[in-house]
């Protein structure tokens, strides 16, 4: 189950990105270069959005490591639980 700052941090993870490619593509598609410059633009938008995209990731993964670390506290509270009753039997 996801709080509602994990579902904002996904859904602006995911608003960024496609936000860059379309904006990149416009600027590519409207500016008038030379062959040679036109690659170079792209080669660094593609950088651009490739450390953007790591950026998330590791954000992304900084979330799930928290999740998972909630997770096995709580599972090993039900379990310590379970054996406190099991013990009362």
């Amino acid at each position: 189950m996801r709080n509602d700052e994990e579902t904002r941090s996904s859904g602006f993870g995911k608003g960024f990105l496609i936000g860059g490619l379309i904006g990149a593509g416009i600027a590519l598609l409207y500016a008038p270069k030379r062959g040679t410059e036109l690659r170079e633009d792209v080669r660094n938008k593609a950088n651009d959005l490739k450390s953007g995209v790591g950026r998330l990731a590791r954000s992304f993964r900084r979330q799930t490591d928290g999740v998972l670390e909630k997770a096995k506290e709580s599972l090993n509270a039900a379990s310590d639980v379970l054996e406190r009753q099991r013990d009362h039997l």
